[in-house]
């Protein structure tokens, strides 16, 4: 349970130009703070600012394997359909269309897959280094 001191109840409003909270909020972002609110009244009281270090390679290549992670469910997931419709199809006309689709499905999980590989080796060399 909060404390009657830990509630904030009065409020301060200040204005500043676009290019100085363009500046507050690159500032916001290189530390572990999770506001606006937090990081200014650290500021203005001078209390202490944990800043972060990131490695922005690495962090390029997190966000393509996140892409790559949704790109994979998103196969796998038509890939698993298709495999669960593959009993119920007699030799009929669709069955052709079916097969078709099936195998561009799965080259594209493949290669998807392949992508995934090489990522993860860009990282595991960036991270032995």
């Amino acid at each position: 349970m909060k404390r009657k001191e830990d509630y904030k109840t009065r409020r301060v409003n200040f204005r500043i130009s676009e290019d100085e909270y363009q500046f507050m909020m690159d500032c916001l972002s290189k530390t572990t703070c999770n506001s606006i609110s937090e990081y200014t009244r650290k500021i203005i009281l001078a209390l202490p600012i944990t800043k972060t270090c990131r490695n922005q390679s690495l962090d390029a290549l997190m966000e393509e394997l996140i892409r790559l992670r949704k790109e994979l469910k998103r196969i796998v997931g038509q890939y698993t359909r298709m495999a669960d419709r593959l009993p119920a199809l007699q030799r009929t006309e669709a069955s052709g269309n079916w097969l078709f689709a099936f195998n561009i499905e799965k080259e594209a999980l493949f290669n998807t897959v392949d992508k995934i590989h090489t990522h993860i080796q860009k990282i595991a060399e960036t991270c032995l280094q």
